[in-house]
């Protein structure tokens, strides 16, 4: 077991990754690549730079940091399909509710549907000076459709959350849940 961990670390061993190119997820079993979900081991920052990572593999990035085992079973061991499994059985789950003030550290979720709706998953990375909640700082592996891309990176969880009107995250998982 790995020693005991603090949430500023996470956060620091997630800066480390800013900027590393998003890969999609084509629908290949997880098993047959490291990349882009990285459920086993860290690789080096070369390997991780050149094959670039999703926002399941980015939070498996983290949770292997952290010295915990990546979740899930058999060839989608690691997506947010396995994330959201693991996390409703351990009873840790909580509705998202965009007026409450969460920790850093804590993970925001939309669960898996479909291949062209994989769910989403990011970090709670800095809170707004002027208290204001929909302006905290999320961390995460993203893909930009009018640029084409993605990359690991910050935005502001109110734009995240409100990129569709209903909004994009259901659930929250405070950080003793996933990373401590």
């Amino acid at each position: 077991m790995a020693k005991d961990i603090t949430v500023e670390e996470i956060l620091k061993f997630a800066e480390t990754l800013i900027d590393i190119k998003y890969t999609l997820w084509n629908g290949e079993p997880l098993s047959k690549n490291t990349h882009p979900f990285y459920v086993n081991e860290i690789p080096n920052m070369e390997y991780i730079k050149k094959n670039g990572l999703n926002c399941a593999g980015f939070i498996n990035l983290l949770r292997l940091k952290s010295g915990k085992y990546v979740p899930g079973i058999d060839d989608y061991k690691g997506g947010t399909h396995s994330w959201f499994n693991y996390f409703k059985d351990e009873k840790c789950l909580e509705i998202f509710d965009y007026r409450k003030k969460y920790p850093l550290g804590t993970l925001f979720l939309r669960k898996y549907r479909s291949i062209t709706d994989q769910g989403h998953l990011s970090v709670l990375y800095e809170l707004d000076k002027n208290d204001f909640w929909l302006n905290n700082k999320i961390i995460h592996s993203y893909y930009d459709e009018k640029e084409n891309n993605g990359k690991v990176g910050l935005s502001i969880l109110g734009y995240s959350h409100y990129s569709i009107p209903e909004g994009y995250y259901e659930y929250i998982i405070l950080p003793e849940n996933w990373i401590l």
